[in-house]
């Protein structure tokens, strides 16, 4: 069981926004954070519109990925040991 995907954008064969869209269709409720170190507003448009998505710039901490988590999903973190 999956409780969340965390992916790049820059991934060889297909980009992050592709395998985020891929795998929402799998699993509609599965939060998916894109990380990038890519800088710019334009990274925005691979995850507007996709609800549960969201981007996280590098360099990052652990927390950042948790906050980016929380706020992914709908009903907040729900119980789950880290």
């Amino acid at each position: 069981m999956l409780f969340g995907a965390v992916i790049d954008i820059g991934l060889p064969g297909i980009n992050g926004a592709q395998l985020a869209r891929h795998l929402r269709s799998l699993s509609p409720s599965l939060p998916i954070l894109v990380v990038t170190a890519f800088a710019g507003g334009e990274l925005d448009q691979y995850v507007t519109g996709m609800e549960g998505v969201s981007l996280v710039q590098k360099p990052f901490e652990l927390h950042d990925l948790l906050d980016a988590f929380i706020k992914s999903q709908d009903i907040g973190l729900v119980s789950h040991d880290i």
